[in-house]
């Protein structure tokens, strides 16, 4: 049985990796693969595909526990394919990723004579027994950058891909599973905007995943620096005109960047009152940008109410951080977490059953 965890911290990329803990069976298996191959030049890359794939398939066996699908490992020389259901993925194996360019060899692309649905980005830490799942581009994707890029390309054997252009977040894989039927597609590639227009209820083994319609006009926090802000999202000083005993007792100090505030409303567990969701935006270097999100309450209220949660989602619905109110808390926050411009969030405002939602674009 595979160990699978996600790292606790967040990182510029808005993502928790997905990390496979290796054991001893894992190691076992690859070995008996790697004999199959009769390539002794590639011997290690042999051995690091093959912790790739059997890791890989462990993750999808026990995110998907409850679909009958099935999983074939399929043998080249370039490397390995996962047959999921109707899916094939390959799997572009590298060791330490240190750079933001991924080296993938184009007979993989060209001349391939499987059909790959997917092109997986695994990251495996031979020492460290990990697997990590760092991105995915479905089949469409990589071919046009691949036919956009190859005029200036040097390199005969090798596609120099950007770990940019790579969905980060695995569960988007999943999702291809899981809407699958509804889609009534047998071969569908499915990208996370077109994902966030589905409208149904999945069922999972632990908790259901709501997909709803996203709103069409996400605000985007990278522009609030050029004075463009959604409507909703007013100033400090309107806040406190709207709401005249608004608690900022610790946010008026040292403020940096762009800061707005909007009122949440959570009529059904507060009657008339409301909260005010405060985000902090400070521009690090270049593209790259830190954000603090707060929650203050608000009215004659001196205290959120109890067992108030904030909780901040990646774009696939995964939770990064979540904090609840004590008794006496008179704000919340989350830990200040960066960001580049474009990359989505959402942050959710939760009281026993009733929730609010707002997503972000940076």
């Amino acid at each position: 049985m595979s160990n699978i965890s996600t790292h606790n911290s967040v990182d510029f990329r808005l993502l928790i990796p997905e990390v496979i803990y290796l054991e001893s069976e894992h190691f076992d298996r690859a070995e008996k693969i790697c004999l199959q191959s009769n390539h002794e030049d590639k011997q290690w890359q042999n051995h690091l595909n093959s912790l790739a794939v059997v890791a890989f398939k462990d993750w999808f066996k026990e995110k998907l526990s409850t679909y009958s699908l099935s999983l074939e490992i399929k043998a080249t020389e370039d490397g390995y394919y996962l047959s999921v259901g109707k899916f094939n993925y390959f799997l572009i194996t590298v060791e330490h990723l240190l750079d933001e360019i991924v080296n993938v060899s184009k007979s993989i692309i060209n001349t391939s004579t499987i059909k790959v649905d997917f092109y997986v980005l695994i990251e495996v830490l031979e020492e460290e027994e990990e697997v990590i799942i760092k991105g995915f581009l479905n089949n469409g994707e990589l071919h046009d950058y691949c036919t956009e890029i190859i005029s200036h390309s040097s390199n005969k054997n090798y596609y120099q891909i950007p770990l940019s252009i790579f969905d980060s977040e695995p569960n988007h894989l999943l999702l291809c599973h899981q809407f699958a039927e509804v889609l009534e597609l047998s071969r569908i590639e499915v990208s996370a905007a077109e994902l966030s227009t589905v409208k149904t209820e999945i069922k999972t083994k632990e908790k259901k995943i709501f997909i709803s319609e996203i709103d069409k006009k996400i605000p985007k926090l990278s522009e609030w620096f050029k004075n463009i802000f959604d409507e909703g999202w007013l100033t400090i000083d309107k806040l406190t005109k709207v709401e005249t005993n608004l608690a900022f007792n610790t946010i008026r100090k040292s403020i940096q960047g762009v800061r707005r505030g909007k009122l949440i409303d959570l009529e059904i567990q507060l009657g008339k009152n409301t909260v005010a969701l405060l985000v902090n935006i400070v521009e690090v270097n270049g593209n790259k940008f830190s954000i603090l999100v707060q929650l203050h309450p608000t009215g004659k209220n001196k205290h959120l109410p109890h067992n108030l949660q904030l909780r901040m989602f990646s774009k696939g619905g995964k939770v990064l951080q979540d904090v609840q109110a004590r008794i006496k808390d008179n704000y919340i926050q989350l830990k200040p977490f960066k960001g580049e411009a474009g990359k989505r969030f959402s942050i959710e405002v939760a009281l026993g059953d009733v929730s609010v939602k707002e997503n972000f674009e940076i």
